[in-house]
């Protein structure tokens, strides 16, 4: 038997075969690894059999392939509009296990209902132990006739990468927002811009923690300038990935973190699932944590089934037959009439053991009688008042 690993997304400089090389499912089925884009996907998916997909990449001949298991290493969601949610749900129809779960993946595909969960953990635990940023959401733009303070940070709908979001630091800058969100149908989400130093992000990979921290001349994080340093995951910093992996059921996503230069304080941003792109110094070691993961969930997907041991087993015709035994039959008549047990049938003399035998069937057969009386009696109709 063999095991197909799909890897949607990601680098494609990464050789997935390679890194799932000489691995085997339970030591015995053997794993066979396919990489695809979401836009490189032809999908069917069947009740009764599951999902069929045709992995159309550019100057390489169709693949079609059967997957057991998804790795999902790119957002589903593209940052000039595409949009390939509907081959998620064709992999969420046939309940597809995969990392991270198809469930925590399509509630990632909208950034407020990221933050709605990431603020359930905020009221749960206060929010000095889960700074999460406040927020505005508004429907539309005609729903921005107000915001809360400049200097703000405004975003069009689920972005990703810095794109589709503004620092608003006047309101005629709020006023020219507004009127750009006019030209489109999404929703808007506002929070206050942090005068900040250096962002922060802490890594989880199945039960593996990283922490990095990060320096940028762009106000967005982003750029070529950009560089970071790995730091100590201390255990406020694991708790916040913690929390917000059991909130969401995810086994590999990243928190972002910002620290402010004006109060000293941290503020989370926001939460990234398994899409998130591995720190280059980290990439190998990261890699095998995330094949080791994989290979865990799959065994829970598919786990081995028990064949059963031949000696062990009992022929059928061969299965003793229990017998009926007199020892267990006999009862004394005392002379009040009361019966008993014998405590001991096999010293009683031949004629004897007959008597009691007899006595016993006798016994049987009136209490049958009786029964069959019973049953006869209530099988008779009832008589009423109408019924004489």
């Amino acid at each position: 038997m063999v095991k197909n690993i799909l890897v949607i997304g990601g680098t494609p400089k990464i050789d997935w075969k390679a890194v799932f090389a000489g691995e085997k499912l339970h030591g015995e089925e053997a794993i066979r690894v396919e990489r695809a884009h979401w836009d490189d996907i032809v999908l069917v998916s069947y009740s009764d059999a599951g999902p069929i997909v045709n992995i159309t990449t550019k100057g390489a001949p169709v693949i079609g392939y059967a997957p057991h298991f998804l790795v999902v290493r790119s957002a589903c969601r593209g940052i000039y509009q595409q949009d390939w949610r509907n081959i998620l749900y064709g992999f969420m129809y046939c309940k597809l296990p995969s990392v991270n779960t198809l469930e925590s993946l399509y509630w990632c595909q909208e950034k407020p209902l990221i933050y709605s969960r990431l603020n359930a953990i905020a009221n749960k635990v206060g929010r000095e132990n889960f700074p999460l940023i406040s927020q505005t959401y508004y429907a539309n733009w005609r729903a921005m006739s107000f915001h809360t303070g400049v200097p703000l940070v405004a975003k069009l709908g689920t972005c990703h990468s810095g794109f589709g979001k503004m620092r608003i630091q006047s309101d005629s800058d709020f006023d020219d927002f507004r009127s750009v969100a006019a030209l489109q149908p999404l929703y808007i989400t506002a929070e206050p811009f942090i005068n900040w130093d250096y962002d922060i992000r802490i890594q989880k990979i199945g039960h593996h923690y990283r922490a990095f921290r990060r320096v940028s001349a762009n106000w967005k994080g982003k750029g070529a300038n950009q560089s970071d340093e790995d730091i100590e995951v201390t255990p406020r910093y694991r708790a916040w990935v913690d929390l917000a992996c059991e909130e969401f059921g995810m086994d590999v996503c990243a928190i972002d973190a910002v620290h402010s230069k004006d109060d000293g304080k941290e503020y989370i941003l926001e939460m990234n699932d398994s899409a998130i792109g591995f720190n280059i110094r980290h990439e190998e070691e990261d890699l095998q944590h995330l094949r080791d993961l994989v290979l865990a969930r799959m065994m829970q997907a598919y786990p081995l089934e028990k064949k059963p041991d031949p000696s062990q087993q009992v022929p059928v015709e061969s299965a003793p037959i229990p017998k009926a035994s007199v020892d267990s039959a006999p009862v004394e008549i005392n002379p009040h009439g009361e019966a008993k047990p014998f405590d001991n049938f096999s010293e009683l003399s031949p004629q004897e053991q007959n008597l009691q035998l007899q006595i016993q069937i006798n016994r049987l057969k009136e209490e049958n009688s009786s029964l069959r009386a019973l049953l006869d009696e209530s099988k008779r109709p009832k008589k009423t008042w109408f019924n004489f």
